[in-house]
Formats: C-alpha cells, sequence, structure tokens
C-alpha cells in the first residue's frame, strides 16, 4: 500500500541510506521530485505565483552515519492529486551548506496517496430557531481509517451579530452540537451561505466545505 498523505497534514516519510563503499561524504541533504502539476494562483494570469505542492520541508540533512531519515512532508489543504509518484534523492556533501558535490542517490519510485483525513455529514434538513435564542447544528464526522487525531469543526458564514464558537470532537467520537447564538435583531428566513469545515490542530483546515441551513422562524 502506498504511504498515505492527508491533505492539510504534514507527513513523515523514513528513507534509509546504505552505504556502498567506505568513502561517504560526511551529510545527506535531502530533495523531492514529483509528477504534480504545477498550479498558479490565479490560473487566468501566467505571471501568478505558484501555489504551494506536495514536497518536503526545505533543508532537511543529517549526517550520513545515521541511516535511517524521518523527512517532513508537506502536504497543502488544496492538493487536487488523489496519487503523486515521487523520488527523493541524497545529496551527499562534506558539510549541510556546501554546494553540490555530484554524488547523488535516489530512492526507488514512490507513489503516495492524497486523501482527505475527515469528513462531515451534516443533516439535509435546516435547524431551526427564533431570535434571541440560541440553536444547534448537529452532525457527526467520518475519519479515514487512517486517522484518528481529536479535530475542531467550524461554521462559516454566519452574518454580524450571530456567534458560534468552534467545537472539539475528541479522538474517540463522532458526532457534534455546534452551538449558534441568533441575536435579537435577527430577521426571519433562512440564513445563506454557511458551511462547516474541520480545522486540524496545526490550524489548517483538512476538509471540504460542507453546506448547512438554518432557519430563523
Amino acid at each position: 500500500m502506498p504511504p498515505v498523505l492527508f491533505r492539510g497534514i504534514p507527513a513523515t516519510i523514513s528513507v534509509r541510506l546504505i552505504p556502498l563503499t567506505e568513502q561517504v561524504l560526511a551529510y545527506a541533504r535531502f530533495e523531492m521530485t514529483t509528477t504534480e502539476v504545477a498550479r498558479r494562483e490565479d490560473p487566468n494570469n501566467p505571471n501568478s505565483p505558484l501555489k504551494p505542492q506536495v514536497g518536503l520541508d526545505d533543508f532537511q540533512f543529517g549526517p550520513t552515519s545515521q541511516g535511517v531519515f524521518p523527512l517532513t512532508v508537506r502536504v497543502p489543504a488544496d492538493t487536487p492529486s488523489s496519487t503523486i509518484d515521487t523520488v527523493i534523492s541524497a545529496d551527499f556533501v562534506p558539510q549541510p551548506l556546501a554546494a553540490a558535490s555530484g554524488s547523488r542517490s535516489w530512492t526507488a519510485p514512490l507513489v503516495l496517496a492524497v486523501d482527505d483525513a475527515v469528513l462531515v455529514n451534516a443533516p439535509a434538513e435546516p435547524a431551526k430557531g427564533t431570535k434571541a435564542t440560541t440553536v444547534n447544528i448537529t452532525g457527526s464526522i467520518r475519519r479515514h481509517p487512517f486517522f484518528s487525531e481529536a479535530v475542531t469543526v467550524v461554521l462559516d458564514g454566519l452574518p454580524q451579530g450571530y456567534a458560534a464558537a468552534p467545537v472539539a470532537v475528541a479522538a474517540d467520537q463522532a458526532a457534534f452540537a455546534l452551538a449558534i447564538t441568533v441575536p435579537e435583531s435577527a430577521a426571519p428566513g433562512e440564513i445563506p451561505n454557511l458551511s462547516l469545515r474541520i480545522q486540524h490542530v496545526n490550524g489548517a483546515t483538512i476538509s471540504k466545505a460542507t453546506p448547512v441551513r438554518l432557519v430563523i422562524e
């Protein structure tokens, strides 16, 4: 099974160096090359900055005597690909800031699976409330089998005057109830453009936005 990366959550991939000669330079400096297609912030502007891609955190190195190297992989929350081909290379240098020596090794090709860590299940029927009260939006989350961390549910899109504090969902729980404070000034009708998302402990959004409905009676 390929390594599984979760959108918005840094991952760790370990590589092992196997010296084939006793004359190996003191340090290994690592890079990752992938088949991920480059994307621009504004796809209609060829001069727009490139979006971040899956790749190693900058400047990862260690002494070649270490043997096994746990490498940190950044995974942007908006990564569109579900699989990415990659190789990791080690540039052997006398010290970490030295110029490339020309001595380099590569891993075998790897296939990385990219998935959402969490999905949100929200009711299709609207929550209903009245002005100057509190109304709950209930739902549940479904974690990927390889993800078991606590997360936070966040509600986006509330108009001014409304309030809804993010709610934590423990690692061993799935159901949640998010309380919305409705102001005295609330007008009757449905509140448009509300959505739920899941936030990781690192602050990144790790789920797609899930629409929810709230009707003030």
